[in-house]
């Protein structure tokens, strides 16, 4: 871990960099408009990044919220994992709510009785 720390923050449309310096906060930057596609926030990380000196080194932590971005849970029968990833390959082509093909993870988590339980997000 270096001695310096950024945190990017994506919430919705409000973009914000903080610039951390041996745990203590040296310098904030927030986006003068909205971030409201990876375009902007590409255009919004090149500004905050000439602003921190982001360019020097550092660890980084994100946090991303967005309305298409979202975690589905799905419960599911015991099955091997090459059944499990088939099945959700087609329940989140059917789940998702937006036309282009979906980006998506997955991670299981703790389940009830007898089932399996995933967590998943998907992005366009």
């Amino acid at each position: 871990m270096s001695g310096v720390q950024f945190t990017i923050s994506w919430i919705y449309e409000e973009f914000r960099v903080a610039k951390v310096t041996r745990g203590e906060l040296s310098k904030v930057w927030d986006s003068p408009k909205p971030v409201s596609d990876l375009a902007s926030f590409h255009e919004a990380l090149i500004a905050a990044s000439a602003a921190l000196g982001m360019n020097n080194g550092g660890d980084v932590a994100i946090t991303f919220e967005s309305d298409e971005h979202s975690h589905a849970f799905i419960d599911l029968p015991p099955m091997n994992q090459r059944d499990v990833e088939k099945y959700l390959v087609r329940r989140i082509e059917q789940d998702k709510t937006f036309e282009e093909h979906p980006v998506w993870s997955y991670r299981q988590t703790l389940a009830f009785w007898k089932t399996l339980r995933f967590r998943t997000a998907a992005l366009p």
